[in-house]
């Protein structure tokens, strides 16, 4: 099957107005796939709507990606979920569940998002029913973007409380009952008898002969709590006993000019789309590296840094028969990477028509293993360090979310010489992976806009700081302060979207042209390894036969024998 000509531009979607007489891919007269990397329709008069635009090198677009793909998740989550689920085997589970699932998945959206020079709403106009796809996605990247850009403004009050003389999380209040501190931390006195009481579903147990802290009554009741822990709950979110209006508190002045500084450096950095998030991504898709290196060895230099890394990598087989690990790293897979958030698709529109994606697809999915892997040894150092200081086992020091980010890891970096260098050091490295993230979800939405309004173009910086306001206004209503409530809500709804049977369903149709016609733009026979639609969805009953007329004249107007793409 013959190359369709540079000089023309290969459409998939519209008809054809000439009859071709041959089994040569066709020419049409509009579209805006083609070869010669110019996505433009001879025939139609000038436009006065701005170009899409593509990225201006290619280390722009595997940047981008990696720092879509690596996030918070990388940091906060995968650590946790690999000690909560049998160390090496969550994590053998979590790398055979990429190799056959996530990578296809995430080559497969490139390729759509390449091949059709689309969004991920447009890209669906193949088949009109599977247009809410693409809406799901858009929709999805929103709340995520406003779930992120929350994180972003936690890190930024974060940032500028580690550059005081001591560190605001070290020290108990007054007012914060049952707080304890490196410096107040009381006494140890004995216990006489055995008791178990259950205080906010946590265990206090007191064994006879031992030794328990005065702050607890004879009984255990009371409950500990460190300065980090109260300083994050009740000092910068103030955080409620629930989302109910009744309960919701006023604004925190400081977390809303936070969340405020976060939005706006997202719209500059946005402004003027690719152009301008693509050169911030040299700084904020590395930074995070070089900061993670350097924690990473002060870590392993930390007193009983070796026993939290035998606590993350040592492997318990037996819970590879256990689905809630292969459900746990699905989870973590399909989040981590972002398929189905849109994004990937968003970023592959902009590439070049003739783009390799092979290799982008395994490096990108490859750098999100190996992050979440350096960041568990740089998490669980720390966590070592922490447990032996203390005289507890790991299991009581090891957190995820925001335990992790915003109590754990700041009152380990509290105990290090120069406190608050490290901890600037590792809330900037935070609020690097946010903004990254925030980059592509965010540049999603405004593409699914644009192709759908690409007279919005024109305006697309008033049009991002106005969005940008208003995204800023909900959110600060009651200024993230049932954020907390929410975003233990969110990933499961996350979850049960990619996991729905029917975008597979629409990818198994759509994808049968787009790895058909693979070798227009890579120049490369489709590797099996990306190719998982073909194997393991049912088959298409639909399909016509290569050599039918219909399944022809579809070959010969589109270069497409599936008619069950045009219902």
């Amino acid at each position: 099957m013959a190359l369709p000509s540079s000089k023309g531009s290969y459409n998939l979607w519209e008809k054809d107005t000439h009859k071709s007489t041959s089994t040569s891919l066709p020419q049409p007269t509009q579209g805006h796939l083609h070869l010669n990397d110019e996505r433009q329709e001879p025939d139609k008069p000038e436009s006065d709507e701005p170009d899409r635009g593509q990225w201006g090198h290619k280390a722009e677009f595997i940047l981008s990606c990696i720092g879509l793909s690596v996030g918070l998740g990388n940091i906060w989550r995968f650590p946790y979920l690999a000690y909560e689920y049998g160390g090496a085997a969550f994590l053998l589970a979590y790398l055979i569940l990429q190799l056959l699932i996530g990578k296809p998945l995430y080559f497969m959206e490139l390729v759509m998002g390449q091949y059709t020079g689309k969004g991920p709403t447009k890209c669906w106009e193949m088949n009109p029913a599977a247009k809410g796809i693409g809406i799901s996605m858009c929709m999805v990247s929103l709340v995520v973007s406003i779930y992120y850009n929350i994180i972003v403004a936690y890190t930024i009050y974060y940032l500028f409380s580690s550059m005081q003389a001591t560190l605001p999380w070290t020290q108990c209040k007054p007012e914060w009952v049952n707080c304890i501190s490196e410096r107040n931390h009381p006494a140890p006195v004995p216990c006489t008898t055995n008791i178990t009481v259950m205080e906010n579903l946590t265990a206090c147990q007191c064994t006879k002969n031992s030794t328990i802290d005065n702050a607890f009554s004879f009984n255990c009741t009371p409950k500990y709590r460190t300065s980090t822990e109260l300083f994050f709950y009740n000092e910068v979110i103030q955080k409620s006993d629930g989302m109910e209006p009744d309960k919701m508190g006023a604004p925190v002045w400081k977390l809303a000019l936070s969340l405020l500084l976060a939005w706006i450096l997202v719209a500059v950095c946005l402004a003027k789309g690719i152009k301008t998030s693509g050169k911030v991504v040299y700084f904020t898709a590395t930074f995070p590296y070089v900061v993670l290196l350097i924690l990473l060895i002060r870590g392993c230099l930390l007193e009983g840094a070796v026993d939290g890394v035998l606590f993350f990598i040592v492997p318990k087989w037996e819970r590879l028969t256990d689905i809630n690990v292969w459900v746990a790293a699905a989870g973590q897979m399909f989040f981590s990477l972002s398929v189905s958030f849109g994004g990937i698709i968003m970023f592959g529109s902009y590439n070049k028509f003739t783009n390799q994606l092979h290799g982008d697809a395994v490096v990108v999915s490859s750098m999100d293993l190996v992050t979440s892997v350096i960041a568990g040894f740089v998490v669980f150092t720390t966590f070592g360090h922490m447990a032996r200081k203390a005289g507890i086992p790991i299991e009581q020091v090891a957190q995820s979310g925001y335990g992790l980010a915003f109590v754990a890891y700041p009152e380990a970096l509290s105990n290090l010489p120069v406190p608050q260098l490290w901890s600037v050091i590792f809330f900037f490295m935070l609020f690097s992976l946010g903004l990254d993230s925030e980059f592509g979800l965010m540049e999603t939405v405004l593409t699914c806009l644009h192709d759908e309004f690409p007279k919005l173009r024109k305006w697309k910086v008033q049009f991002m700081f106005t969005y940008r306001m208003v995204q800023y206004k909900s959110p600060t209503i009651s200024d993230d302060e049932p954020f907390p409530h929410f975003a233990q809500s969110i990933g499961w709804a996350l979850l049960t979207f990619v996991l729905c049977p029917i975008p597979l369903w629409f990818f198994y149709h759509a994808i049968r042209t787009f790895y058909k016609n693979d070798h227009l733009t890579t120049s490369q026979k489709i590797k099996k390894i990306f190719s998982p639609t073909k194997r393991w969805l049912p088959a298409d009953g639909s399909k016509s036969s290569p050599d039918s007329s219909s399944g022809q004249e579809m070959e010969d107007k589109y270069g497409v024998d599936n008619p069950a793409l045009f219902v």
